[in-house]
């Protein structure tokens, strides 16, 4: 794992630390994780733009599956199968499920 400064460090550390949790969902409490950073909006962006990445490469690495439901700021909940910049603003938390199929990968023959 690399990262390219302490925010992507602290972001990656943070999925890994929700995709560990020992159960098929996996919840992001987005909103108290940006609570940490006290950064101009340009700043902030950059580190939601990080998290989107950060869940990409899980879903590229199929650890996870491509689909959201995601409880807003509102307390409104939505299905989605894709995130942006500006749903992360709006977001309270986000949950995910473990894709069952990766563990086949790690299977010996």
């Amino acid at each position: 794992m690399t990262w390219k400064n302490i925010y992507q460090f602290q972001v990656k550390t943070q999925i890994i630390e929700v995709i560990a949790k020992n159960s098929l969902k996996k919840e992001f409490y987005i909103q108290e994780f940006l609570k940490r950073f006290n950064l101009s909006n340009k700043k902030q962006t950059q580190i939601k733009q990080m998290i989107i990445e950060a869940i990409s490469e899980e879903i590229k690495s199929q650890l996870i599956q491509p689909q959201f439901k995601i409880i807003q700021k509102d307390g409104s909940i939505r299905q989605i199968n894709k995130l942006q910049t500006q749903d992360i603003t709006q977001i309270k938390v986000i949950s995910f499920y473990e894709n069952i199929q990766y563990k086949s990968l790690f299977k010996h023959r």
